[in-house]
């Protein structure tokens, strides 16, 4: 592979090894996002790149202030350090970080225990966060993203199970409403014992936009959004049960043989055996 290597597919014509290897991360870690730490490892100097274009699988950590666990992503994240949505201070401490302007102390901590209990009530249990920022748009448009991040364990034959929902709104006024555009990523991985390790995992990724009236105060924002994610929740977790896994146990199914090897020994016998008889019956 040369710097000027040349890679053409639906995207475009792409010249230089750097985006040649970028496409492929970006086109392979979704479907296979176990192998982050191991692309990144390889190529250091690729790292800021795919992390910024590829939706990374949800981690979590307790927030040193208030003991609560909090979300990580590329939302609030600034270096190495992570702003929890319950103290907005970042962990590790940073020195002249950025901190959003777009909502009060109150109205943060609001929205956190409002989306706290939509996960409560959907997934029983999971960690979810929610943070605003500063978008680089028009005056009176902001940015917020809701983040859950659920494992399941010892359910139905599986070892683990993680579901991380990335709901990522941008709010734009237009004359007297808003437009709420949001971008929802789901990324699924389970991992299954039994006669051999089976692991599954994926991404989904579905935008919505919708035009909505609200107040001045950040309440009506947060029922509008909830709204919207509730929507995408429901659409997402139908299209991955109908579409996604229907296809890999139809992909399963032709791949397994139902039978076990000596039954179907038993059957090969059977069937020699009759044609043997319908032979010599003839031969008669």
């Amino acid at each position: 592979m040369t710097e000027d290597m040349q890679f053409v597919s639906q995207y475009g014509d792409y010249t230089g090894t750097k985006q040649v290897l970028t496409l492929f991360a970006v086109s392979l870690l979704p479907k296979i996002p176990e192998l982050v730490g191991h692309l990144c490892s390889l190529c250091p100097d690729l790292t800021d790149d795919w992390l910024t274009s590829i939706d990374q699988p949800l981690q979590v950590k307790k927030c040193a202030k208030t003991g609560r666990d909090f979300v990580l992503c590329d939302y609030n994240r600034d270096a190495d350090s992570y702003r929890s949505p319950f103290s907005n201070e970042y962990e590790p401490p940073l020195e002249d970080a950025v901190l959003p302007r777009t909502t009060s102390a109150s109205s943060r901590l609001r929205a956190n225990d409002i989306f706290a209990t939509f996960t409560k009530l959907y997934y029983e249990s999971g960690v979810c966060s929610v943070y605003a920022w500063d978008p680089a748009t028009e005056d009176g448009a902001f940015a917020m993203g809701v983040f859950i991040h659920k494992v399941g364990e010892g359910h139905r034959g599986l070892d683990q199970g993680v579901w991380d929902s990335i709901h990522v709104f941008e709010v734009v006024p237009e004359g007297d409403k808003f437009a709420y555009r949001l971008t929802t990523t789901v990324l699924l991985s389970m991992n299954a014992s039994g006669t051999g390790l089976k692991t599954l995992a994926g991404s989904y990724t579905q935008q919505a936009e919708n035009n909505l009236k609200a107040g001045s105060g950040w309440h009506d924002h947060v029922v509008n959004m909830g709204k919207m994610v509730e929507t995408m929740e429901n659409q997402m977790r139908n299209s991955l049960q109908s579409v996604y896994f229907g296809k890999a146990k139809d992909v399963l199914g032709e791949l397994r043989d139902a039978a076990g090897a000596s039954q179907t020994q038993r059957m090969a016998a059977l069937q020699s055996s009759l044609a043997a008889q319908l032979k010599a019956r003839n031969a008669e």
